[in-house]
């Protein structure tokens, strides 16, 4: 691992934030994609480790530009973390075409691109890589004011079993994280209330912190998990056992 580069999008903060600083301390050489920089300047002491580039996932031009300069520059990655996500809780029945269009560029065809880009890169360069996809528990039990944004994180789910499908053969693993509840700017921006309730349905009574869900893809991307692949796996204090 130590001289292996791992990929992260959406890594300047948060949940994404802490999987780059978990990678750097079990030895990856970590690559942030993220649109905004001034989040990483300002997100703690941690090491994010060697290179970052500002680009926004949903720019196909943009990201393949930025792509060929990381190959270039750093070398073809090992490991792809797809963390870049984005949320408004809205009623269904209030939002229009616009905000549907914006959470699947960001949170479906966002992944969709980086993956194919990894895939191709670790084919050509011979590598047994790994992608994990962060969806989320929404995507399997459905959540209330995030509908647009639950089919999303559902349709990276199956993409994510389809793809492992096919690049097995090349000795490539794919497997998806499903966060419940995190610690996370979204969860303390909702009242009180809402996530006094978020607590109370999940049974370890707590909601997640980042490490959590940063310590199951450090688990995902090892040698110790050579044999999963096109595998889902919830992270969420019980939130979820079916």
């Amino acid at each position: 691992m130590s001289h292996e580069v791992a990929v992260v999008t959406g890594g300047s903060s948060g949940i994404g934030r802490r999987i780059l600083e978990e990678l750097v301390e079990v030895g990856y050489r970590t690559v942030c994609f993220d649109r905004a920089e001034r989040e990483l300047t300002q997100a703690g002491d941690g090491d994010i480790g060697e290179a970052f580039f500002l680009v926004d996932v949903t720019d196909a031009g943009g990201v393949r530009d930025a792509w060929a300069q990381m190959v270039s520059e750093v070398g073809p990655p090992g490991v792809l973390v797809n963390c870049a996500g984005w949320e408004r809780a809205s009623w269904f029945i209030d939002t229009d075409e616009e905000f549907w269009r914006e959470l699947v560029e960001i949170n479906f065809l966002g992944v969709v691109r980086m993956t194919q880009l990894f895939l191709r890169s670790a084919i050509d360069a011979g590598v047994r890589g790994r992608v994990i996809n962060i969806a989320s528990e929404a995507a399997r039990v459905g959540s209330a004011r995030e509908a647009v944004y639950s089919g999303c994180k559902a349709g990276v789910i199956g993409f994510g079993k389809s793809v492992a499908r096919e690049v097995a053969r090349y000795g490539i693993r794919v497997n998806t994280v499903c966060p419940g509840p995190v610690e996370t700017k979204l969860y303390f921006d909702q009242p009180e209330e809402v996530r006094s309730k978020m607590v109370g349905a999940i049974p370890l009574r707590r909601v997640g912190v980042p490490a959590d869900i940063a310590g199951a893809v450090a688990f995902l991307v090892s040698e110790k998990a050579d044999f999963i692949t096109g595998q889902t796996l919830s992270v969420s204090g019980g939130l979820t056992m079916a």
